[in-house]
């Protein structure tokens, strides 16, 4: 398991007596949350609110990065399934390829 990343500068708190259609308050200090942001890579920074054994919520840098499947394939496995490298079924027929004369059954 990697060692968790705390988002500096957010602070993550669920009210006990809030409805359920408030998951959670999030309390920034700017400057801290800004400076975390500009030591990111990329675009992009994403954040997994969670709840700690305590009780307690907080905010932590998701640094899950997906497999490179295309080295695998250049490694001669075998190429992961779903997605684009799943066989293509064909597509159905338009209605000029059935106009034989026959009745469609629906």
């Amino acid at each position: 398991m990697s060692e968790k990343t705390f988002v500096d500068g957010m602070i993550v708190k669920r009210g006990d007596n809030a409805p359920d259609f408030v998951l959670a308050n999030l309390s920034i200090k700017r400057g801290e949350l800004i400076a975390f942001l500009d030591q990111q890579p990329g675009d992009w920074v994403n954040v997994v609110l969670k709840r700690a054994k305590s009780g307690k919520c907080y905010a932590e840098l998701n640094t899950w990065k997906p497999a490179d499947k295309m080295a695998d394939v250049a490694r001669g496995s075998e190429p992961p399934r779903g997605g684009h490298w799943e066989e293509r079924k064909q597509p159905a027929p338009v209605a000029a390829e059935l106009d034989d004369g026959s009745d469609i059954p629906f």
